[in-house]
């Protein structure tokens, strides 16, 4: 039986759709960690805490703390955020008296006014500094401040007098990247607090500033305070930084992820950065397979969040909430089945529990606490034993087996009251993630956008070179014109291969695709005296090179909306002259409008899109940028070029490219 070439075309997609499918799946699948990498040092460290602590109703084994991110203080957009801020440094923060606030980059905002350009602004950094003196906040807690990528915007290095983390921020003065914060238990356990900073160096004006990176110094770093942090058995570490794991790039022979995870006492990765994706993605977090939970926090900027945090007995629980949303509930015991970290959670002490354990915070006195398992009607009030701590005796043997849920209610003094329900397991963990929330936090940012814009290339060169190589061997008597029954794909083809087959077309259209892969795309001051080049691979300035990552977005964007929508504009006006709108199909008055829409209108709407993007390039890297310009600048007067070629080529030409179609 003869199969047609249609179907080994459509056999192949689906082969490579599938192994795409397949190779996301296993990035972001979940497994058992107690099956699957529970090591020997790990089951000795679970063993050891598992005789050592019992948990009941006292305050041993608890610390709490809070996190907050993406705060962006501005002296230009959204004054609130400031007020805000204060109120949550001098409100929220007192109210919940935590060992420890994080707060994990972009500290401010460094964007101008008209959210164009970038660099950063003193008097944004002294605005931070005041707020943290007049509000008391650092004597009342550790505040432990990192950089982000805004806080790096304008940066050469350093000891750059741009560099106001140094200078205005807390821990900037003493430690300028990466550090380690302890806190000491009541009963010999240690808490390490490792903030990973990887800011690069030098540090661009936004947009091609939103990658992190790090170098044989920063892991160095990362090696010493990890090595400090282990202690004992009875030591927990919190990682946190500003960019998650997926948008840091390392040393080839360095897995991030694997280093973080191969410690038994590393619980979670804090961060933030992504701002939930303008919206579109909750819940971003992640159990990583290396075994620790990385959590994204939404942003202070547009949703005024924070998160709080506490480890209770070698459990990591956490809630995010929102600014005066009180009171604050926080579940410890049973901790929530979907944030299990099997390897390194000795759930035996769960089930040998006595208490239920819930803290409760608010900024006046909590009223009325009280808690109930799954459907049940009767309620159960909780004891206060100190500070937000609220017990309930329980049997944990009722609840041995399968999902259970627990429901907590609680009134202030004032008569606010918050309910929260999750669910818990005391036989195996359950973990359930967002599949979108694990794509965004366990792929790789950058090799994600390195593969889009090859994708794009290819797309961008392959169907041109093929309908030329094809036109070549029909015409040569090698091949027989291909029959195409769908009229839809038969005139896209048509059109494609009038592209294909014109070399004034042909060769522009191959020509700038292979030029953005491998030629310069920018000249311009891509920090402040400083002039730079930008390639897709990296970035050369001051004498150093940045490895590429946004910058493929950049990429595969410009092909994607301008490239191929001028691809696409260019060979239907070639094929509408091919063949030109019958009386029989239109009056002169609508075949004339419909000339002048598709082969003008569309055009010139995209063109003013791409000189408006070019300007923009301007004001991020001056005017240097606008001219010297092929990614954004230099690509309008290569439209220009090719819209007059279809306007004044000759119908010869045209016909002689479309001879294939135009015989039966």
């Amino acid at each position: 039986m003869q199969v047609s070439g249609t179907c080994y075309i459509a056999l192949s997609m689906v082969v490579i759709s599938s192994i795409f499918i397949a190779n996301i799946l296993s990035i972001i699948a979940i497994y058992s960690l107690e099956e699957s990498s529970a090591r020997s040092v790990e089951k000795q460290r679970l063993s050891a805490l598992k005789n050592e602590i019992s948990m009941g109703a006292g305050m041993d084994h608890l610390l709490w703390f809070v996190q907050v991110t993406d705060i962006h203080l501005s002296i230009f957009h959204d004054e609130s955020r400031i007020s805000n801020f204060k109120e949550f440094c001098s409100v929220t923060v007192k109210a919940i008296k935590p060992k420890v606030v994080i707060a994990s980059g972009d500290l401010t905002d460094a964007k101008s006014s008209d959210n164009m350009g970038s660099g950063q602004y003193e008097q944004e950094w002294i605005i931070y500094r005041d707020i943290l003196k007049e509000t008391n906040v650092t004597k009342n807690t550790v505040w432990l401040d990192i950089r982000g990528n805004h806080d790096n915007f304008n940066v050469l290095d350093l000891n750059s007098k741009n560099n106001f983390y140094r200078s205005h921020s807390v821990q900037g003065k003493d430690h300028q990247r990466s550090y380690i914060y302890q806190v000491h238990g009541s009963q010999g356990e240690v808490y390490s607090f490792i903030g990973l900073d990887a800011c690069i160096e030098p540090g661009p004006k936004r947009p091609f500033n939103f990658i992190g990176v790090l170098k044989q110094a920063d892991i160095e770093l990362l090696q010493q305070l990890k090595k400090k942090a282990d202690v004992d058995e009875k030591h927990y570490t919190i990682w946190f930084g500003h960019y998650p794991t997926s948008c840091i790039i390392s040393p080839s022979d360095f897995k991030l992820r694997e280093f973080i995870g191969d410690d038994p006492a590393s619980l979670a990765f804090l961060c933030g950065h992504l701002h939930n994706m303008g919206g579109a993605v909750h819940n971003m977090y992640a159990l990583q397979k290396t075994g620790f939970l990385e959590l994204e926090l939404i942003d202070w900027k547009e949703n005024r969040m924070f998160r709080v945090a506490a480890i209770d007995h070698g459990f990591l629980s956490f809630t995010d909430v929102h600014l005066s949303q009180w009171p604050v509930i926080l579940v410890t015991n049973p901790k929530n089945v979907n944030y299990m970290i099997g390897n390194k959670e000795p759930i035996e002490v769960l089930r040998n529990s006595s208490h239920v354990r819930i803290l409760v915070f608010s900024e006046s006195d909590v009223k009325e606490v009280k808690m109930k398992f799954d459907s049940a009607s009767k309620w159960t009030m909780c004891d206060h034993v100190e500070g937000p701590l609220y017990v309930a005796e329980w049997n944990p043997n009722d609840f041995s087996s399968g999902l259970h849920d627990i429901h907590v209610h609680a009134i202030d003094s004032k008569g606010r009251d918050q309910s929260v329900s999750q669910s818990f397991a005391l036989d195996k963990p359950r973990n359930k993630f967002g599949f979108f929330a694990r794509l965004l936090l366990m792929a790789n940012f950058s090799s994600a956008f390195q593969v889009m814009f090859g994708i794009m290339i290819v797309s961008s060169i392959i169907p041109l070179c093929l309908v030329r190589f094809i036109d070549h061997k029909i015409k040569n008597g090698n091949m027989k014109k291909p029959i195409v029954g769908v009229v839809f794909f038969k005139n896209w083809i048509r059109r494609l291969w009038l592209l294909g087959n014109i070399d004034q077309f042909f060769f522009p259209l191959i020509f700038y695709p292979l030029f953005l892969a491998f030629g310069p795309w920018c000249v311009g001051e891509i920090v402040e005296g400083h002039i730079g080049v930008i390639f897709a691979w990296g970035i050369l300035v001051n004498h150093t090179y940045l490895p590429g990552g946004f910058t493929y977005a950049y990429g595969f964007n410009q092909l994607f909306m301008f490239h191929v929508p001028m691809t696409v504009i260019i060979g239907y006006s070639l094929d509408t002259r091919l063949n030109p709108p019958t009386r029989a199909r239109r009056n002169l008055l609508s075949r004339t409008f419909h000339l002048i829409f598709n082969r003008h209108t569309l055009f010139f709407l995209l063109l003013l899109l791409q000189t408006s993007l070019a300007y923009s390039f301007s004001l991020a890297y001056g005017y240097l940028a606008l001219f010297l310009n092929p990614l954004r600048t230099w690509p309008i007067f290569l439209a220009l070029w090719l819209w007059t070629r279809t306007v004044f080529l000759s119908d010869r030409v045209i016909r002689n490219a479309a001879a294939v179609w135009l015989t039966s």
